[in-house]
């Protein structure tokens, strides 16, 4: 299992968004991308911020 995490800013800096992806393969090989989450990001923009909403995400 992999996680990707991502983050994005709205064309006029008016919203900004973290996504969470997750890549798996199936028992027969074939990859899958699963969407976990697009969570908008409010507050400061820090990795200590960013990584306590990666881990709510997992937890959820």
């Amino acid at each position: 299992i992999h996680l990707s995490v991502n983050g994005w800013t709205s064309p006029h800096h008016t919203m900004s968004i973290l996504g969470v992806v997750d890549h798996f393969p199936s028992t027969r090989g074939t990859r899958y991308n699963l969407v976990l989450a697009l969570w908008e990001i409010q507050g400061p923009h820090t990795g200590e911020a960013l990584g306590d909403i990666v881990v709510n995400i997992i937890k959820e």
